[in-house]
């Protein structure tokens, strides 16, 4: 009953996962200038999209009843995990990949050497898409719903301290 509700939430999070990354590369001097010509309409339409999900979001979650919070919030966590997944990418990219004519070891050389292995703290580290979501949880308040909270740090999202100690959780 709770999925309609959730899908919402999750196309907030998808729309603002690699806004700033996009952004980043208008002013990577090694990025080429025609790329960026191109995709100046792109960017600032994403821009555009990024306010409007990050609003929504904040609003959803304060219209969102307590008793749905405490379904939802707990399965942010895993669903960050399966959105941000290795596999999920590999296979997107072993697609990709299958059309260019490469043998079967190329392929598998190329995906696992863009793609490396990881853990639920080293997540932060080599995905800056997990930092623009954690920002927008905080900047939405989601991370201030303690069980939400409480499933982050469950499972090994850390870096949340300074939260605790500033939020007012929501009851």
């Amino acid at each position: 009953n709770c999925h309609f509700l959730f899908e919402i939430i999750a196309v907030c999070i998808a729309e603002n996962s690699i806004t700033k990354e996009l952004v980043a590369t208008i002013k990577d001097p090694d990025v080429n200038i025609f790329f960026n010509e191109v995709n100046s309409d792109h960017l600032a339409d994403e821009g555009r999209h990024c306010v409007i999900f990050s609003e929504l979001l904040s609003i959803f979650w304060q219209e969102i009843p307590e008793e749905i919070k405490k379904i939802i919030g707990p399965c942010l966590p895993n669903f960050m995990c399966e959105y941000l997944s290795r596999e999920v990418k590999i296979k997107i990219d072993r697609d990709i990949l299958s059309k260019l004519k490469l043998s079967e070891k190329e392929i598998e050389t190329i995906l696992y050497d863009t793609h490396p292995d990881y853990t639920i703290e080293s997540l932060f580290l080599i995905n800056p898409i997990v930092k623009n979501i954690i920002s927008l949880l905080k900047k939405s308040g989601i991370l201030n719903h303690l069980e939400t909270l409480q499933a982050f740090q469950k499972i090994g999202f850390t870096g949340f301290e300074n939260i605790r100690q500033n939020a007012h959780f929501q009851q």
